[in-house]
């Protein structure tokens, strides 16, 4: 997988493809070009890849179109540590690093709750329907550079940058499953000018940052999509 970059503006990412759709003049559809674009992953499912300069990959079925959703029903956001955390992280022992996946898997519920269903959005369904989008989002690879643990009160680390993790977002038709899109984005989190004290409340409120600037992505992605079809 490639280095993780640094936060982008908050302008960017997903929303790349839905200015494209606006180009072609497209009802909230995209034909992608696939010509000078790495093949897709075995799973890709009859997506391809779209070009971006925002977002690590972004993976699109030809013809896809968003217009008809009006609801989300978002899974359970999951969350896992890359290969190497034990191997880096020996300190932190497996009740603490559960606790960790779950606190921030947390935080990604929430936040992708938020944004999507904040005033003119998409409110939350229970079950499939012609209107309904299925988010699926996992948080993988996640790094948190000096975690909070039992020997904090008497060990404190300084970091300029929390983590860094890798957003898996797929979007899916909530009666068929059919694949429509797929994100891969991989982000370290703000970088301070001078170290911080590491600890649970600046680890928490980055997590919630960088899972905001995605789930606000996401939404304007899907706000300029539907805007279009009804042009």
């Amino acid at each position: 997988m490639n280095t993780p970059r640094s936060r982008r503006p908050r302008a960017a990412g997903l929303l790349l493809a839905a200015l494209a759709m606006l180009a072609a003049g497209s009802a909230g559809a995209l034909d992608p070009d696939p010509r000078e674009l790495p093949a897709p992953p075995p799973d890709a499912e009859g997506l391809q890849r779209v070009q971006s300069s925002k977002v690590d990959e972004f993976y699109l079925r030809p013809g896809s179109t968003f217009t008809a959703y009006r609801r989300v029903r978002l899974a359970p956001v999951e969350v896992s540590f890359g290969r190497l955390w034990e191997r880096q992280h020996r300190e932190v022992d497996a009740r603490q690093t559960a606790r960790l996946r779950t606190d921030f898997a947390r935080v990604a519920q929430q936040e992708f709750k938020r944004q999507l269903g904040r005033a003119g959005g998409y409110p939350a369904a229970d079950g499939p329907g012609p209107d309904v989008l299925d988010v699926r989002a996992s948080i993988v690879d996640l790094d948190i550079y000096a975690p909070d643990t039992r020997d904090s009160a008497v060990r404190r680390s300084y970091v300029l940058r929390a983590g860094q993790a890798t957003l898996v977002a797929e979007l899916r038709d909530s009666q068929t499953g059919t694949l429509l899109a797929r994100v891969i984005d991989r982000r370290e989190m703000r970088e301070y000018p001078d170290f911080q004290l590491a600890n649970d409340v600046m680890n928490s409120a980055e997590a919630r940052d960088l899972v905001g600037l995605w789930s606000r992505l996401l939404r304007r992605y899907l706000d300029t999509a539907r805007a279009d079809g009804k042009g």
